[in-house]
């Protein structure tokens, strides 16, 4: 009898303790952490809205007119008239090559060309006098067209020396300096028309059937932080066999343009439903870009989201929202990450 009194003594003891933790756990709750309330804020539903599709392609800005100005002389650069920068007029003198050995060549073909005149005249007075022969008068004037040809043609050499603008423009880049030893072809300043812009750039293949000359696109500049309306001015008949692209020059003008600036092109579309939010109600912190998502009871959350396109003042959502999710699209700076709508805020 006494050994069954010691077996049960211990589940007896393991009775009562579960008894008594079966009684806390009635009167014991979970209390629902203080949240800091929130005021101030304006509420709104993220819903699909219809957009025109795009197609997005980068390339670079240029002047539409560029004349890259080269040597046609072997010589020393004299002097340069102009600096990177600075507007030019059509027929303005840039810059001067030496021409010595030009200038020798033409006192020589002057002198020719004086004496071939002289001959020729004496020889036409003999020739109506009938003292020579017609062929003698030929000769006498194809020596005096020769010597006119060679003249001209070192003079017109001659003018290479001097180089000046073909057109009213900005002188984009300056290769050279007074001392510099060029030759034939090799360049030495271009000039930009800033009168007009355009945009060179590639576009994949499957859009060569929707676009044509004339169509309306968007250009953006990051750095300018602007977007400027161009227009489809050249396309390419042939597909790059490597690539699957073919070429496609945008027009577009604009103040602040210059050659060289990044550009992003977006060539209208078909029509689809997208995910947008108000620009304004994404903030980013550090690498991420959110939202201040807003809960069926009240919490405020950030909430990471990743995001595409820009239209406007909205912006693309890719992932990170659903149609229906309420944010809080102003008065950010009164939102609170983990706090409550005050009860004059709830929608």
């Amino acid at each position: 009898m006494s050994y069954k009194v010691k077996q049960l003594g211990p589940i007896i003891f393991v009775l009562i303790i579960m008894l008594l933790l079966a009684g806390c756990g009635k009167s014991v709750g979970v209390a629902e952490p203080k949240r800091p309330p929130v005021s101030g804020v304006e509420i709104g539903v993220v819903q699909l809205q219809e957009v025109e599709a795009v197609h997005e392609t980068v390339g670079n800005v240029k002047a539409a007119h560029v004349s890259v100005l080269a040597s046609k002389l072997m010589g020393t650069v004299l002097a340069v008239h102009v600096r990177q920068g600075e507007r030019v007029s059509a027929g303005q003198l840039l810059l001067e090559i030496e021409a010595r050995d030009l200038a020798a060549q033409a006192n020589a073909a002057a002198a020719q060309r004086q004496l071939a005149q002289a001959t020729f005249e004496r020889y036409r007075r003999l020739s109506e006098s009938g003292a020579i022969s017609r062929q003698d008068y030929d000769v006498a004037m194809t020596q005096k067209n020769v010597a006119e040809a060679e003249y001209q043609r070192v003079m017109a050499t001659m003018a290479f020396a001097k180089v000046t603008a073909p057109m009213d423009g900005v002188v984009s880049d300056r290769r050279v300096d007074p001392g510099t030893m060029v030759a034939p072809g090799q360049p030495l300043l271009t000039v930009d028309d800033p009168s007009g812009y355009v945009v060179e750039t590639n576009v994949e293949e499957r859009w060569a059937s929707k676009l044509s000359v004339g169509v309306p696109v968007t250009v953006r500049i990051p750095a300018l932080n602007q977007s400027f309306a161009g227009s489809v001015l050249e396309i390419s008949p042939s597909i790059d066999s490597i690539s699957r692209t073919f070429y496609v020059k945008v027009s577009l003008t604009g103040d602040h343009l210059r050659s060289g600036l990044y550009a992003r092109i977006d060539f209208p579309g078909a029509r689809e439903k997208i995910l947008l939010v108000p620009a304004a109600a994404i903030i980013r912190k550090g690498q991420l870009d959110g939202v201040y998502a807003v809960s069926s009871e009240g919490v405020v959350t950030f909430r990471p989201i990743k995001i595409g396109r820009s239209f406007a003042a909205d912006t693309e959502v890719l992932s990170g929202l659903n149609a229906g999710d309420k944010l809080i699209i102003s008065g950010l700076d009164k939102a609170v990450d983990g706090g409550k709508l005050a009860e004059s805020q709830k929608p």
